[in-house]
């Protein structure tokens, strides 16, 4: 069963189960945040919440760990870029 999320602004599906990080893989999204010097893409690394490069927004909220989070329907989710994708610790 398939769910509905917005990602960057776009309407976008993906199969039921799936973290955010598999979700944005499975539509093939590979880049999920930009870093705060030089603006390089940053991408899955660690796979389990640790190293911080696959924070991004959901919902309004920043710094959100996507291979740790699970995709909900309706969720918005939002690439961050430079200082924005700094992660506070939650």
């Amino acid at each position: 069963m398939d769910i509905e999320f917005t990602l960057d602004g776009k309407a976008t599906k993906c199969p039921q189960g799936l973290t955010i990080a598999a979700a944005l893989f499975h539509v093939g999204h590979r880049t999920l945040r930009s870093s705060q010097r030089g603006n390089s893409p940053r991408s899955l690394f660690c796979g389990m919440g640790i190293c911080l490069d696959c924070v991004l927004e959901v919902d309004g909220r920043s710094g959100v760990r996507a291979c740790a989070t699970l995709l909900k329907p309706g969720m918005r989710v939002a690439t961050q870029a430079g200082a924005s994708s700094i992660a506070s610790p939650t």
